[in-house]
């Protein structure tokens, strides 16, 4: 058993656009991709064996930019450093946590 995880919402955000609809936007991205990700980990952790992957589909946004594209290219920048920080406190090795793009 293993723990997979493929979440995402995106869509445009335009950093300056002062529209309020962007404001949602950014927040249904944040809450979707990182936070919805975080909870879902947290909660499974516990039930899966030390020798088992947990993997991460994020996206190639977690890596690059794209322009009007900020708030999913910072979800997934952050799905990614999520994914990375498992394997430090865990007694999981570290291949045994993989983000995939």
């Amino acid at each position: 058993m293993c723990l997979s995880i493929t979440r995402g919402f995106e869509f445009i955000t335009p950093i300056k656009n002062p529209s309020e609809r962007v404001d949602d936007i950014i927040r249904r991205i944040v809450e979707t991709n990182v936070i919805g990700t975080f909870l879902v980990i947290r909660r499974l952790l516990d039930r899966i064996p030390d020798d088992r992957p947990i993997v991460n589909t994020d996206s190639i946004c977690g890596k690059t930019a794209v322009t009007e594209f900020s708030a999913y290219c910072v979800s997934k920048h952050a799905v990614i450093g999520l994914t990375r920080s498992l394997a430090r406190p865990s007694p999981l090795e570290p291949e045994h946590q993989k983000s995939l793009a």
